[in-house]
């Protein structure tokens, strides 16, 4: 038996007609799963929906009703709901309400998106909510606890394709294979917003000098990735230390930020991000332990270890040329925890995202401290 969900999106539209949500991002990079730096789109998210069996859509929220009607009718017997203009029996109140849908997509602005998690759980909704989990470390926090403490049974996913991603997956797994200690490790994310991209124009409206800007709210899934790599080594960091900055002042808020960070093994690494570079645009995460190295870059994971013979190495590289299926996997994985498991799988928890943020936040916060090294716990 499907489940029957809501997708809560707060669309708009350009002029040209294109629809997105306001977590859609568009960099201007040739890596093709950059494209939404997983931040998902409207037509990722449907495309999703309907390829997981488990799955039914049933309704969209929008803030319009015009938005909300017209996403209803491209997607077949769906209903529409919206906050304006005002009707209680299409209200988000009433969506709660309706007894065939048992769980909530929820992709909101940073700012709406906990209050709305918590009346969907309080509704005994099932909930998957886009990541970054919450607006800061302490609003996650609060919202975990609450979530602990309540008396229910609806089970919340945050999503992060990233640990879904093929070629995340399969660095992770050599990794395990190597099975050495992480001696270093680099990411490096470089893109850029231009004024006439979708990106631009998407976050220039919501950009309010928000804490974080382009590095909590896109950066988040990278340093997700990079987390999920350094967990397959047995690595875990401790402290960073950051400087950030913003190359794009027509953003009022960070877009890039250069750090070091701690392991747990006493040895170190990078991460560079950068949402306002016009002349390199790159996706690289190099994981080098003392028994070979793994790079992983969009579409194709590297691993170097040592060879057959004594003093020579062995290269292996896998491409993966096909469809990006990491919000699908991410949506059957919620769908089969709520139908068979009746827990969230480790990937989609709260806590993991809780961790990714907390990370983000100190790169942040050491950064408008001129560096100083903050702890990670």
């Amino acid at each position: 038996m499907a489940i029957g969900v809501a997708l809560i999106e707060a669309e708009k539209s350009f002029g040209d007609g294109t629809v997105f949500s306001s977590h859609t991002i568009y960099l201007n990079t040739p890596s093709p799963s950059l494209h939404a730096a997983d931040s998902c789109t409207l037509p990722e998210h449907l495309s999703a929906i309907k390829a997981t069996e488990e799955l039914e859509l049933k309704a969209v929220y929008s803030s319009s009703q015009v938005d909300a009607e017209e996403l209803a009718a491209e997607n077949g017997d769906v209903d529409a709901f919206f906050d304006s203009p005002n009707e209680q029996q299409r209200s988000f109140d009433a969506l709660l309400c309706r007894k065939d849908i048992g769980a909530f997509i929820i992709t909101l602005p940073l700012n709406l998106q906990a209050d709305n998690i918590r009346r969907a759980l309080k509704a005994e909704k099932h909930v998957l909510s886009d990541a970054p989990i919450a607006k800061d470390v302490e609003t996650a926090k609060k919202l975990l606890e609450w979530y602990a403490d309540r008396n229910g049974h609806a089970l919340w996913s945050v999503g992060e394709s990233y640990r879904f991603k093929d070629t995340i997956l399969f660095g992770g797994y050599q990794l395990k294979r190597l099975d050495g200690a992480v001696q270093t490790f680099t990411l490096k994310m470089y893109a850029m917003a231009k004024e006439d991209d979708k990106l631009y124009q998407c976050l220039a409206r919501q950009d309010q000098g928000e804490h974080g800007g382009f590095v909590l709210d896109v950066g988040v899934h990278f340093v997700a990735a990079v987390r999920f790599l350094l967990s397959s080594a047995n690595a875990t960091i401790t402290q960073v230390a950051a400087f950030t900055s913003l190359l794009r002042p027509e953003f009022s808020s960070t877009d890039t930020a250069n750090a070091a960070l701690h392991l747990s093994n006493g040895n170190s690494g990078t991460m560079s991000l950068s949402f306002g570079t016009e002349f390199d645009s790159a996706f690289e995460i190099h994981i080098v332990t003392d028994k070979g190295a793994v790079m992983v870059t969009d579409r194709r994971v590297t691993v170097i270890k040592d060879g057959e013979e004594e003093d020579t190495e062995q290269e292996i590289r896998r491409d993966f040329p096909h469809e990006d299926l990491s919000l699908k996997r991410e949506l059957a994985v919620f769908a089969t925890g709520i139908l068979k498991e009746k827990e969230i799988e480790r990937r989609g928890l709260p806590q993991e995202s809780l961790a990714d943020l907390k990370l983000v936040q100190a790169m942040i916060e050491s950064g408008e401290e001129n560096g100083a090294v903050k702890a990670v716990d």
